[in-house]
């Protein structure tokens, strides 16, 4: 799959279920990245042919922004002590 930067609905395709989340690609000193939900943002290969080991199919392009609503936020931590 190719992708342009930009915001897209993806369906991640399982054996025995699919789920849906959001993917950004974007570009960041000349090279081409993309983040799957809130995960760590991947350098894309040079073909752009960067999710077909990950069975990920594309659902649409986001064009208009997202709306956040019921937002959650979980802190954890552990200090010196692991208390």
């Amino acid at each position: 799959m190719v992708f342009d930067e930009g915001f897209y609905k993806i369906r991640r395709k399982r054996s025995f279920n699919s789920s849906y989340h959001y993917m950004r690609v974007f570009r960041k000193q000349g090279h081409l990245y993309y983040q799957i939900d809130h995960a760590e943002p991947q350098l894309a290969s040079k073909d752009s042919h960067m999710l077909e080991d990950q069975r990920i199919e594309l659902v649409k392009k986001i064009t208009q922004p997202i709306d956040y609503y019921h937002t959650k936020i979980t802190v954890s931590f552990q200090d010196q002590d692991r208390d």
